[in-house]
Formats: structure tokens, sequence, C-alpha cells
């Protein structure tokens, strides 16, 4: 039962577990729209990578579609969040480098 699962993702998943607790252990810093953004955007694909293990045992076609829904979603936040930090960084004269 376990031969099936991908190592990558086993690591991967760990991986976003633990940025994600950091993430939540510093939410008092991350109090502006962009980070907001951003930490949706990251519950998404943590939430994505959690169904792409569980897809190996239920409901395989279900659990793809919306693993990579979620993903697309992900994409979609960053990017909201990276345009506004941007037009933001415009909108106060600053370099955006």
């Amino acid at each position: 039962m376990f031969e099936l699962l991908n190592p990558a993702e086993i690591v991967s998943l760990m991986l976003s577990i633990t940025v994600m607790i950091y993430a939540l252990a510093n939410l008092r810093e991350l109090n502006d729209y962009m980070s907001n953004l951003l930490l949706v955007s990251f519950a998404c694909i943590l939430v994505g990578l959690i169904f792409s293990i569980m897809e190996k045992f239920y409901l395989p076609d279900i659990l793809n579609l919306i693993e990579h829904t979620l993903f697309a979603i992900a994409a979609f936040l960053l990017a909201l969040g990276c345009r506004h930090k941007i037009l933001s960084n415009i909108r106060n004269g600053r370099d955006l480098t």
C-alpha cells in the first residue's frame, strides 16, 4: 500500500507543514493585505499536497481535480498578491528592486 506513495510528495508535504507552522507562529507580523493573500495561497498548496497523497487511496479522480483546482487558486492568489505589492510600490514612488 505504501509503495504507491511518491517520496517527493511526502517531503513536500513535510516541508509545507513546517513552513505553515512557522507562518502561523509569526501571524502577528503578517497583517497586511499581501501577507494574508500569500498565507491563504500557501494554505491552498498545503491542502492540495494532502489531497495529492490521499488520492492514492481514495477517490483518485475527484481528489486529483480538487488538488489541481487548489493549486490553480494558489497561483491566482500569489499573482494577485504580487500585483498588489508592485502597484503599492509604484504608488509610493519606491523602486521595484
